[in-house]
């Protein structure tokens, strides 16, 4: 849902994006019957926002911006998340990577504020990367990414996803190895697939 949202407000503007990611959200609610997900809602409308305004200023379609644009929209949506996960889920995230780092760090006696923080930050910063990502691919095979050297500009944004994507899914797995022992051999599994 956090693509579409990225792509829409990238395409369509930022009251776009934070619209459709809005009634993703809510539909996703209805489907399931949470309204407490529809909470989410609130995130997506962020996410699309955020995104939405980066691309009217041209951050996005350079890659020396891709860094910054995703750890502003990673910041900017755990901050609307934070709060939700603390009321209603105690802190957790509904993520097991996420909820695997705050369970670690409760048992280092971490602030639970701080623990809720990380573990969503953490969720946030791998998600909000792709998104950025997608888009550069997008961008790249459509003929609108900014490029200052020869290569052509699919291969140029590909190698770069492929790079940059592979790093962080490697650390996500190796966080999530570290901090769930229950599920070593899946992890692993998943680890050398990524390998």
């Amino acid at each position: 849902d956090s693509i579409g949202t990225g792509l829409a407000a990238y395409f369509l503007g930022p009251v776009w994006g934070a619209g459709i990611g809005a009634i993703v959200d809510i539909s996703y609610a209805a489907m399931t019957q949470d309204a407490i997900v529809g909470l989410y809602g609130l995130t997506a409308i962020i996410i699309g926002y955020t995104i939405g305004i980066c691309a009217k200023r041209g951050y996005i379609g350079q890659i020396r911006m891709m860094l910054p644009v995703s750890a502003l929209v990673a910041f900017a949506s755990t901050i609307v998340s934070l709060p939700i996960n603390c009321i209603f889920y105690g802190g957790m995230t509904g993520n097991i990577w996420g909820d695997g780092i705050f369970s670690m760090l409760q048992s280092w006696d971490v602030p639970f504020l701080v623990s809720a923080f990380v573990a969503e930050h953490f969720l946030d910063v791998v998600d909000k990367v792709t998104i950025v990502l997608v888009l550069y691919l997008v961008l790249a095979i459509t003929g609108r990414m900014q490029v200052d050297d020869d290569l052509p500009r699919a291969k140029y944004a590909i190698h770069r996803v492929l790079a940059i994507s592979s790093i962080l899914i490697l650390l996500a797995m190796y966080f999530a190895w570290m901090v769930n022992d229950t599920a070593q051999e899946v992890h692993l599994e998943i680890y050398d697939f990524f390998w």
